[in-house]
């Protein structure tokens, strides 16, 4: 009877890490937004659309992405480039870079508070863990793989104070 009890609660401890690493999976060209307050729920994908902002990103990975005789380089701080980022919602994009194998992971944090969240790939048929980066509070972030990835799976969504000791992905 105690191993049945015991197989139970560690059935039911499992249960939310897995339902936690299932909270978001979005294909290539899909977006979804997050919402932390009151508690944490996710849009279902949808299909990405393309902002000023991601056509500079792309254009400091593949520079032939913008036609230099269509105008002038900008900063990541240009005023008119920035992304209307939503307050109390962080919107996400994921994007494969035309003609390239590099995949990106834009992330536009609404809350005041710096944003962590996990995150797991797959490529090929191989499901990987991999590093993320916080997002500032009311900044947008990026994530770069030079490689191509089916999914991303995203989870563990949280608030933290500070940068938790750990780079801004910009």
């Amino acid at each position: 009877m105690r191993v049945l009890v015991g197989l139970t609660c560690m059935i039911l401890a499992l249960a939310p890490a897995q339902a936690a690493a299932q909270l978001l999976k979005l294909k290539p060209g899909e977006a979804a937004t997050v919402r932390l307050s009151p508690h944490v729920t996710a849009t279902a994908p949808e299909a990405a659309t393309m902002t000023p902002f991601d056509t500079f990103v792309f254009s400091q990975i593949a520079p032939e992405i913008v036609d230099t005789d269509e105008g002038q380089m900008v900063t990541m701080d240009d005023a008119a480039l920035m992304p209307n980022i939503a307050p109390g919602a962080i919107r996400l994009r994921f994007l494969a870079v035309p003609g390239h194998s590099d995949m990106l992971l834009i992330v536009e944090n609404g809350y005041d508070r710096a944003v962590r969240y996990r995150a797991r790939m797959t490529v090929g048929d191989e499901r990987v863990d991999t590093s993320t980066c916080i997002v500032p509070g009311k900044h947008p972030g990026i994530e770069h793989w030079p490689h191509g990835i089916s999914e991303i799976a995203l989870s563990d969504f949280r608030l933290i104070d500070g940068d938790d000791g750990r780079e801004p992905c910009f």
